[in-house]
């Protein structure tokens, strides 16, 4: 095929895909097609993985949609996490500093072996 042919060729499959609204399909079908060459695929088989492109990168924007319109607050690592806050508020709050030899044992308060939660 005469590489003019080709790019006509590929500037209208591009413009059917804009049609249809495959953008996935539009930005793959050429290295698809010349993988499909080189491994002896079917058509069906081309079909097939034009279609799971398009698919996951459907699947992906949609993630990122509702991710995005969810609103949800920025990403936190654990390195941020304030863990004494968040399991014992109501003693950070104040300053207080507690011994938490006691915590999980029978019989009351112990004296403190040095795990402090200030």
């Amino acid at each position: 095929m005469k590489p003019h042919t080709e790019t006509l060729e590929h500037a209208s499959v591009r413009q059917y895909c804009k049609l249809v609204r495959v953008p996935a399909i539009s930005a793959n079908f050429v290295s698809l097609a010349e993988q499909a060459v080189k491994e002896k695929q079917s058509h069906i088989r081309y079909l097939e993985a034009l279609l799971q492109v398009e698919s996951e990168e459907r699947d992906r924007h949609a993630i990122d949609n509702r991710t995005r319109d969810a609103q949800l607050p920025r990403m936190k690592t654990l390195e941020e996490f304030d863990f004494a806050q968040a399991l014992f508020p109501a003693l950070t709050n104040y300053g207080h500093t507690r011994c938490l030899s006691h915590v999980g044992t029978e019989g009351g308060p112990k004296p403190c072996s040095g795990s402090l939660l200030v």
